[in-house]
């Protein structure tokens, strides 16, 4: 073998480093989720308009908003995401189970 066909290491070669392969799965989970809810929140507000609801209402929109991210806090946590509203739901679902049992009572 002659030196003219030989190859020498580069000696000011730095490999890349890889990202935390974490974050690249997290943005991942995070961008699932995230189209999850766009297809399927889209349909279901497209259905309630065309039985009827009205869901260019103000109102509505308000309210549609909000349960879409306690719905997109509930995929994120499945997931293993975090989403600033989780404790809210906590909350919440503690005070829905207080009022059904409440409701119970009363009948």
């Amino acid at each position: 073998m002659s030196a003219n066909n030989v190859v020498s290491f580069p000696t000011s070669y730095s490999p890349e480093v890889p990202k935390d392969l974490g974050e690249d799965m997290d943005a991942n989970k995070m961008a699932f989720v995230d189209e999850v809810m766009g297809h399927y929140m889209v349909q279901l507000a497209n259905q309630l308009g065309t039985s009827g609801f009205h869901i260019a209402a103000d109102e509505f929109i308000y309210d549609y908003s909000v349960t879409v991210e306690m719905l997109r806090a509930t995929l994120y946590r499945s997931v293993g995401l975090k989403h600033a509203l989780q404790d809210d739901l906590d909350e919440l679902t503690v005070k829905v189970i207080q009022a059904r049992l409440d409701q119970e009572k009363d009948t």
